[in-house]
């Protein structure tokens, strides 16, 4: 028997419910992944009260097993039942969301800089 493990990129694994020479083992794999991101994400919401939850990543933008695990468990453990129905959408962005949210807070540091150097300077 061949220990030698396929490439298969996070978003496609949910949709397709479960790699096909793995025999389903991600199936539990990714349900208690889903889960687990769900009960930490129900914290931040028990704790922030945001107006939405914007989810990116590989995996964010998955769907599927790993996705339903995810929001079930994540409204499962929202204390105030007007939270538990706070939106959940994937990242417009895609996987890129957090390179560019990344790049749009070292712009706005620059800017920042640039301002407090322009004034420093009069």
């Amino acid at each position: 028997m061949s220990t030698a493990t396929a490439y298969i990129p996070a978003e496609q694994l949910p949709a397709e419910g479960r790699a096909p020479e793995a025999g389903g083992r991600e199936d539990a794999t990714l349900s208690s992944a889903g889960e687990a991101l769900g009960v930490s994400v129900a914290f931040l919401v028990n704790v922030l009260d945001p107006e939405m939850i914007i989810v990116g990543g590989g995996l964010g933008m998955a769907g599927g097993l790993y996705w339903d695990a995810f929001e079930r468990s994540c409204r499962e453990h929202i204390f105030a039942d007007n939270s538990r129905q706070v939106p959940i959408v994937s990242a417009k962005l895609s996987i890129d969301a957090g390179i560019v949210g990344a790049a749009a807070a070292v712009f706005a540091k620059q800017q920042t800089q640039k301002t407090h150097f322009a004034h420093e300077k009069n």
